[in-house]
């Protein structure tokens, strides 16, 4: 008897504790949509907008996601992009897309891209589509290189022509002696 009426609690208190769980999770995750609620369009058919030829109605949207739409300029229809038009209150239908900066690299960054681009060569030799042209190329570049007694680069250098493919360890350390002895 005693047994039936603990587990009767345990079953009633299981049952409040999911359901309050249930609430809180419910009004935090409306409290936290409506903050980040994604705002809502401003390009629209009949929207009166200020363009490049004065005041205008978005007759067409010809893309939503780039915001081309087609105006009507008192009978004279214009394509324009919706960041070069404003609304009726002076703010932009879409904000304008930012150019990213371009990353000044390091000196280190350099001799990556240079033993990447050294590698990528030699790699795509490797590829039977491209075999007459980039191995022309990979033989005019690496053909002149000059091993300066190093062993192990004459025996990749000897593998590279003999077989005509390298695998991707050997073409990077091929590509980093011909990058750091500056003859790439």
């Amino acid at each position: 008897m005693i047994v039936s009426v603990y587990k009767r609690l345990i079953t009633i208190i299981y049952k409040y504790i999911y359901k309050y769980i249930y609430i809180y999770k419910y009004i935090f995750s409306i409290f936290v949509l409506s903050k980040y609620k994604k705002m809502k369009s401003k390009i629209a058919i009949g929207t009166e907008v200020k363009g490049s030829l004065g005041t205008g109605i978005i007759e067409k949207i010809i893309t939503r996601s780039t915001g081309y739409v087609q105006v009507n300029y008192n009978g004279k229809m214009k394509n324009e992009m919706a960041f070069n038009l404003t609304d009726m209150n002076g703010e932009s239908l879409k904000s304008k897309p930012v150019k990213a900066e371009p990353k000044i690299l390091t000196a280190e960054e350099k001799i990556q891209n240079e033993i990447w681009n050294a590698k990528k060569i030699l790699m795509s030799v490797n590829d039977q589509w491209n075999r007459n042209t980039t191995y022309k190329l990979a033989c005019d570049i690496f053909g002149k290189l000059n091993s300066n007694g190093n062993e192990f680069i004459e025996s990749l250098l000897n593998s590279f022509f003999s077989k005509n493919s390298l695998s991707e360890n050997q073409a990077y350390h091929l590509a980093k002696f011909a990058v750091e002895t500056k003859q790439f």
